[in-house]
């Protein structure tokens, strides 16, 4: 690839929906450039070359409304260049922006209040609060439901408290903050209607679990501070662009332990990651 053309984002899709009798192994990917060339790739999954398409001049606008035309179709989301599927990336050195970003000033700086300015005035972040309590995973597959705590390790739903959630109706795995005045915070979801979904963006996952909750009744909005006068909260980000010396100053007034920085295309990753900063007070 020309070192002046660049990958601004790429996604790729997984298509196997048998409930027709047939086998629909698909596998499609997509991707535009910072010259406004979109890139497609698709065909079986195993198949060792795929047909590939380009197309000048649509970028962004054709990215967005194929991924949502696949989306739509029950594509799910999954990673580039993992053998399961067999994606190659458009370009192997490809980052996130958000993600690259986080990597160079992590190099850049070691002041906290000054990395959260510096990546909260770029797109692609957003700040959640940050909230104290015993970590938590709800799983649900079929009928059976179990609780895992950091700190108590397996758990009856009626130990933890957490009722309502079979008003999902599908298999989830959630991520959840149980605080000590004995509120539910979820802070992500690992899994949804039997896929996992870890692969997908930030924004995508906390997308997907917002919308069910509301129609499950469990919530009746999100956001970026839970509330204290209700048993369940989901937390979503407000993002880039927003007066974040403010949200940060709202939650010390409110007690809060501090803010979370999230970048907004990441995957799920398990233990430290460039993806996600805490600014405790």
């Amino acid at each position: 690839m020309n070192t002046d053309v660049r990958i601004v984002e790429q996604w790729a899709g997984h298509y196997n929906d048998c409930s027709d009798g047939k086998d629909h192994d698909k596998i499609w990917s997509a991707a535009y450039t910072n010259s406004a060339v979109y890139m497609a790739a698709w065909g079986r999954r195993g198949i060792a070359r795929l047909q590939h398409q380009e197309i000048p001049g649509v970028g962004m606008r054709k990215y967005n409304a194929m991924i949502s035309e696949k989306i739509a179709k029950g594509y799910k989301a999954i990673p580039f260049d993992d053998k399961r599927y067999g994606v190659p990336s458009f370009d192997p050195t490809f980052k996130p922006a958000a993600v690259a970003l986080s990597i160079a000033l992590m190099q850049a700086t070691r002041s906290t209040d000054k990395l959260v300015s510096m990546l909260l005035s770029n797109n692609g972040w957003g700040i959640t609060e940050r909230v104290e309590g015993d970590r938590r995973l709800l799983v649900r597959s079929g009928k059976q439901a179990q609780v895992y705590s950091a700190k108590n390790g397996k758990m009856t739903l009626v130990e933890d408290g957490i009722m309502g959630f079979n008003a999902l109706g599908c298999d989830y795995t959630l991520e959840y903050v149980k605080t000590p005045d004995n509120r539910t915070v979820i802070t992500d979801v690992h899994s949804f209607g039997g896929y996992d979904i870890r692969t997908c963006d930030y924004k995508t996952r906390l997308g997907i679990l917002e919308s069910n909750l509301i129609a499950a009744k469990l919530i009746t909005k999100a956001g970026p501070f839970s509330d204290p006068t209700q048993p369940i909260s989901l937390l979503t980000p407000v993002e880039s662009g927003h007066d974040w010396q403010t949200l940060v100053a709202q939650a010390k007034q409110t007690g809060k332990s501090g803010v979370v920085l999230h970048a907004l295309d990441a995957a799920y990753t398990e233990g430290e990651s460039p993806f996600l900063h805490e600014l405790v007070f």
